[in-house]
């Protein structure tokens, strides 16, 4: 089934309302500074370097030189006064977006020595420790918050989210049951808590954390959303298209939500209401691939294979570098019984790439299935060339050789099969009952 690499949808990121903040900035900042040693790397190689490039490396550069200037200004308040830890704790952050990550470090831990009480070195050392993948240290930079002030929000929050991401789901919901109990009105920790609530199966739970957001907050549609997640995953879909339906009353032009309501539908083989569902996301979002896909699925279920086929004539047209599309126009097409065009769709992608393994399959089984197995066979072998352990291609030119009556080389296609894959009972069988029917061909020539 063809699927759109760039439409799964992450439906955690969209129940969080998260705000970013200048991190983003930062990694625009290291990603730039990526750009230009790249682009460094090519001045080496070649002479040609274009002006967007020497612009970009200036403005890297200048970016650079901002940060360095801002150092040597810290570095200067700290002759003067050497305990400031406010500029320890600046000078580190300079350091961060320079990349000079051990230098920031010591930064944090200076000023931690001259000030235990300081907070924000904390802070600044534990996001250091993630950059670092050090998760556990971290943590422990955020429990030194705490015990000194067991009310900071900030440092139960994030280490709710780290005590989460190595899989200490207790401790999290122990962390953010603290922060409920500072703010009963925080949505975003009501939501987050209905995830790891999740995490561990206690659906009832985390339906009814969403309850208690949506008792104070009734619009609230990261509460309906992760309540439909709920739903589907304890096997209620109705209920789940439901709360889908809430969060598309409160935002018409939802896509995701739109989309997992047809999938529900699909699931529930209520086709005309998942055929309008998908035409309601492409009257807001017309090139959205993913509906389009779904609505040429829904149109071959409900048997109206000519609009299915005008679908994926439609994606294949956006779709231009991918296979997938004219495979599954060509799967439709063998439906209603268009074989010669069938074929011809996927001699265009053949025609670019012939080695291509999909779509040579697809094409293998059209013609095994008409009976023209000497182009099955080629088909299979265009295959074989570029991935000898296919064993989709070893076995259909198993099959085709076997009606060929070549059976030796049917022998050798399941043999090559059973190689990988020694547990495979059905080449398992080919191969006996091969070798019986060669043994009984030996013994009439010899007769």
């Amino acid at each position: 089934m063809y699927s759109h690499s760039n439409s799964g949808i992450d439906p955690t990121m969209l129940t969080s309302t998260h705000v970013e903040t200048d991190a983003n900035q930062q990694q625009e900042n290291l990603e730039e500074i990526e750009n230009l040693n790249q682009i460094k790397k090519e001045f080496d190689d070649s002479q040609l370097v274009t002006n967007f490039d020497l612009n970009l490396a200036n403005l890297v550069q200048r970016r650079c030189y901002v940060f360095e200037d801002q150092i040597m200004k810290y570095e200067k308040i700290l002759e003067k006064n050497p305990t400031c830890v406010e500029a320890l704790i600046e000078k580190a952050k300079n350091l961060v977006s320079l990349q000079k990550i051990e230098e920031a470090l010591e930064c944090c831990n200076q000023a931690i020595s001259i000030d235990g009480s300081f907070t924000q070195a904390y802070f600044e050392k534990a996001k250091i420790l993630c950059k670092q993948q050090k998760i556990e240290d971290a943590i422990k930079a955020y429990e030194a918050i705490l015990s000194k002030n067991s009310k900071n929000n900030d440092a139960i929050q994030e280490l709710s989210q780290l005590q989460n991401q190595i899989q200490q789901i207790s401790k999290a919901l122990k962390y953010y049951d603290q922060l409920l109990a500072f703010d009963r009105k925080n949505k975003f920790i009501y939501v987050e808590k209905a995830k790891l609530l999740q995490k561990q199966n206690k659906f009832e739970l985390a339906l009814k954390c969403c309850d208690q957001l949506l008792s104070f907050d009734p619009y609230e549609k990261y509460a309906y959303l992760q309540k439909a997640l709920l739903f589907s995953q304890i096997n209620e879909p109705q209920s789940a298209i439901e709360c889908y339906k809430k969060v598309i009353e409160i935002d018409s032009t939802n896509k995701y939500a739109y989309l997992a309501k047809v999938k529900l539908l699909i699931e529930l083989k209520n086709y005309e209401k998942a055929l309008k569902c998908c035409d309601k996301i492409l009257n807001f979002e017309p090139k959205e691939i993913y509906a389009q896909i779904q609505k040429a699925r829904t149109l071959e279920f409900l048997q109206r294979y000519d609009q299915a086929v005008k679908c994926w004539d439609e994606i294949i047209t956006q779709e231009q570098n991918k296979a997938e599309p004219s495979v599954e126009k060509a799967r439709v097409l063998v439906k209603q019984n268009k074989i010669k065009e069938a074929v011809k769709c996927l001699d265009i992608i053949l025609s670019n790439n012939k080695a291509n393994r999909d779509v040579n399959v697809q094409k293998a089984q059209i013609l095994m299935q008409q009976g023209l197995l000497e182009q099955a066979v080629q088909c299979c072998q265009q295959i074989l060339s570029q991935d000898s352990g296919s064993e989709r291609a070893w076995h259909y030119c198993g099959q085709a050789f076997k009606f060929l009556n070549q059976l030796n080389d049917a022998l050798k296609c399941y043999e090559e099969i059973l190689k990988t894959n020694s547990n495979d009972w059905y080449s398992q069988y080919q191969v006996k009952e091969i070798k019986e029917q060669i043994k009984k061909q030996r013994l009439v020539k010899n007769d």
